[in-house]
Protein backbone atom coordinates (compact mmCIF):
# COMPACT_ATOMS: atom_id res chain seq x y z
CA UNK A 1 0.00 0.00 0.00
CA UNK A 2 1.24 3.32 -0.92
CA UNK A 3 0.29 6.55 0.73
CA UNK A 4 1.50 10.23 -0.46
CA UNK A 5 2.10 11.97 -3.57
CA UNK A 6 2.89 10.58 -7.07
CA UNK A 7 6.21 10.70 -8.01
CA UNK A 8 6.53 13.38 -10.62
CA UNK A 9 9.46 10.65 -12.34
CA UNK A 10 8.94 7.32 -13.38
CA UNK A 11 11.26 4.62 -12.39
CA UNK A 12 13.25 4.93 -15.85
CA UNK A 13 13.31 8.72 -15.41
CA UNK A 14 14.98 8.41 -12.63
CA UNK A 15 17.29 5.57 -13.75
CA UNK A 16 18.00 8.34 -16.42
CA UNK A 17 18.81 10.52 -14.10
CA UNK A 18 21.15 8.58 -12.27
CA UNK A 19 23.16 7.36 -15.21
CA UNK A 20 23.39 11.30 -16.71
CA UNK A 21 24.45 12.43 -13.54
CA UNK A 22 27.42 9.23 -13.38
CA UNK A 23 28.46 10.93 -17.02
CA UNK A 24 29.30 14.25 -15.34
CA UNK A 25 26.34 15.74 -15.76
CA UNK A 26 25.09 18.50 -13.54
CA UNK A 27 21.90 18.87 -11.40
CA UNK A 28 20.85 22.12 -13.56
CA UNK A 29 21.66 19.76 -16.57
CA UNK A 30 19.96 16.69 -15.65
CA UNK A 31 16.90 18.36 -14.90
CA UNK A 32 16.38 20.59 -17.60
CA UNK A 33 16.85 16.79 -19.58
CA UNK A 34 14.13 15.33 -17.62
CA UNK A 35 12.11 18.78 -17.99
CA UNK A 36 11.68 19.01 -14.07
CA UNK A 37 13.02 21.12 -10.93
CA UNK A 38 16.67 21.26 -9.92
CA UNK A 39 15.45 19.75 -6.39
CA UNK A 40 13.61 16.94 -7.94
CA UNK A 41 16.51 15.76 -10.29
CA UNK A 42 18.63 16.07 -7.08
CA UNK A 43 16.69 13.38 -5.36
CA UNK A 44 16.23 11.27 -8.21
CA UNK A 45 20.24 11.25 -8.42
CA UNK A 46 20.74 10.89 -4.48
CA UNK A 47 18.06 8.37 -3.56
CA UNK A 48 16.98 7.91 0.37
CA UNK A 49 19.23 4.51 1.12
CA UNK A 50 16.69 1.93 3.37
CA UNK A 51 17.49 2.05 7.21
CA UNK A 52 17.68 -1.75 7.97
Amino acid sequence: MHLGRKSSLTKHQRTHAQRLREEGKSVSEVARILNTSRMTAWRAMNPVQAVS
